[in-house]
């Protein structure tokens, strides 16, 4: 699992790339609770380089989202259909939120800039 940020002047986006499991988590736990934690910016996750989620990715991003909300920003997740977007939408987050899948519009709005791990 590998973790590039993009900075944006309104956002950070979360660029991961590989199997985003209970095995892998602690590969972008750091990255996610930092950006979650103290945040200036709206954060988007993008889940287009990952073939496949489990429970914890899931709960993962929930608490992203609610540590993001309590500070007063969104986040925003890119995912394409696949495994990913099959199960945030089985679980409810898509309701919780915003999913969006760019894949349909030939372009991809997160281009990795520093790779972080």
């Amino acid at each position: 699992m590998h973790v590039s940020l993009l900075n944006r002047p309104d956002e950070v986006i979360a660029v991961l790339s590989g199997e985003l499991t209970l095995t892998t988590l602690d590969d972008v736990l750091p990255v996610l609770v930092d950006l979650s934690d103290a945040p200036e910016h709206d954060v988007c996750i993008d889940l287009s380089g990952v073939p496949v989620i489990d429970a914890s990715a899931i709960g993962l991003l929930i608490a992203v989202n609610q540590r993001l909300r309590a500070a007063g920003h969104d986040l925003t997740v890119f995912c394409p259909p696949g495994q990913p977007r099959g199960l945030i939408s089985v679980i409810g987050l898509d309701q919780e939120v915003k999913v969006i899948d760019w894949s349909n519009s030939g372009s991809n709005p997160a281009q990795p800039g520093v790779l972080y791990h």
